[in-house]
């Protein structure tokens, strides 16, 4: 069983954190960057752990392994701990980010995560959500089957809400089968979170938050403190299909 990890909340001064995978004996060398440690703002909230992944991460690792050839494409995938706690489960795994995150911290961790894990590679693609709407995905997106997306954390700006949407909505659309939408958030702002759910609500995207007490189950069973994760949330869902 594997030890259980601070919140990130606590962790943000460290350049490298040594975290484990939830269910497994396997510890991850992560390395992030953040203000406090350079002396100079990254100008991203990519670059350090959040406790949203570390929530979703627990969640997702609970439910049952996948069958074969199940892709999980990960939106905004910062230092990557999520996409390697996936790829640990068997997933197949696209990480994205933009471009200043792939460089600084996503590709390092992806490559030294892979060698505690041992399993396969992890594909990382660039991706700027606010250029999907006048651009379109990625060429290496297209055409591709998105079974599950993941995001954490990244429902916190309000200028990225309506990109971000967007960017989900397009996966979904171009994928031959819809994906189920798992979020991590935490609830900073309630309304931004409530606005966030509305908007994707006329976009016809409904998600259902995850029931807190299991939830809070979960957590205590891996001995995680659960007043540290208090205002983190994990919503399900996924967009209505367009009628012909």
């Amino acid at each position: 069983m594997s030890t259980p990890p601070l919140p990130a909340s606590s962790t943000k001064h460290l350049s490298i954190l040594h975290h484990s995978i939830p269910f497994t004996d396997k510890t991850l060398p992560l390395y992030q960057i953040s203000s406090s440690n350079t002396g100079e703002s990254t100008g991203t909230t990519g670059s350090t752990l959040w406790l949203s992944a570390q929530l979703l991460s627990l969640y997702l690792l609970s439910l049952p392994s996948p069958r074969r050839n199940v892709t999980v494409l990960d939106l905004g995938s910062g230092i990557g701990y999520l996409p390697l706690c996936l790829k640990s489960k068997g997933y197949e795994v696209i990480a994205t980010d933009i471009p200043q995150v792939i460089d600084s911290v996503l590709k390092r961790n992806i490559n030294d995560g892979l060698a505690v894990i041992g399993e396969g590679g992890i594909e990382v693609i660039p991706l700027d959500w606010t250029q999907v709407s006048s651009t379109g995905l990625p060429a290496l997106l297209k055409g591709r089957k998105i079974d599950i997306i993941t995001t954490s954390d990244t429902f916190y700006a309000p200028h990225l809400l309506g990109p971000l949407l967007e960017t989900l909505q397009a996966v979904s659309l171009e994928s031959s089968i819809q994906p189920v939408i798992y979020v991590g958030l935490e609830r900073r702002d309630p309304g931004l979170i409530d606005r966030a759910m509305e908007e994707a609500r006329v976009m016809g995207l409904k998600l259902n938050k995850i029931d807190g007490g299991r939830i809070e189950k979960l957590m205590i069973d891996a001995g995680w403190e659960v007043e540290e994760w208090d205002d983190v949330e994990i919503w399900k869902g996924k967009f209505a299909r367009a009628r012909s």
